[in-house]
């Protein structure tokens, strides 16, 4: 009974079950105007419950880490034998190698309609297990976890109009006239047009922000 009351009080606590409008980061759907993100308390008494995102783009809520599959068909297999790589590196204590990955990754998903993600690569030190993107991958109110992506080794998507920059920038599209490969900056900044309209992306630091117009 005790056992029974506590659950009752638990989840009660949560507040909510259903998708509810919900702050944090979303994508461009149109010059100034972002996916309307939702989300839904989902998990079990045991694992614990979070928040998962939706995104609402004016025909009701989607689940995002669904609406994002529409890019996997179209990440090139050059950038999946780049997360492939490895090289040997010795252990902490010095006795051993193992293979350890060459380059880091995060992807980011900065539009929808038509759907545009970056993937940017960091290479890896190969005297430190640092991660590469630590002010990223602690935000996690930013990211989608996508847990189906074996290509991308289980790797976080995000997404928001801000990503990390690098020197090697991948840009994938659903749409045909927006070519996949490596995103170029002039003087910080790069443009990606598309049909009706275009992404103009500053790079300032570590910081790329996006513009959709």
């Amino acid at each position: 009974m005790q056992w029974l009351v506590l659950a009752v009080l638990l989840f009660s606590s949560c507040g909510y079950w259903g998708p509810r409008q919900s702050p944090g980061a979303s994508p461009w759907i149109g010059p100034g105007k972002k996916a309307t993100r939702f989300a839904k308390m989902e998990g079990d008494f045991f694992r614990g419950y979070a928040p998962v995102p939706y995104w609402d783009e004016g025909q009701g809520s989607v689940l995002a880490k669904r609406r994002i599959e529409s890019f996997l068909p179209n990440f090139p297999r050059t950038l999946f034998e780049k997360l492939e790589e490895t090289e040997p590196a010795l252990t902490d204590d010095g006795t051993s190698t193992y293979d350890k990955m060459k380059f880091d990754a995060i992807p980011t998903v900065i539009s929808l309609n038509p759907d545009i993600a970056v993937v940017t690569l960091r290479p890896m030190p190969r005297d430190t297990m640092d991660d590469m993107f630590p002010k990223w991958t602690r935000r996690a109110s930013d990211r989608i976890e996508y847990e189906t992506i074996g290509l991308l080794d289980g790797r976080w998507f995000f997404t928001g109009v801000i990503f990390p920059s690098s020197d090697e920038i991948y840009v994938i599209s659903t749409a045909p006239e927006i070519p996949v490969g490596l995103l170029e900056f002039k003087d910080n900044r790069a443009v990606i047009p598309f049909n009706g309209g275009r992404l103009v992306l500053t790079r300032d630091g570590d910081v790329v922000s996006t513009v959709r117009e």
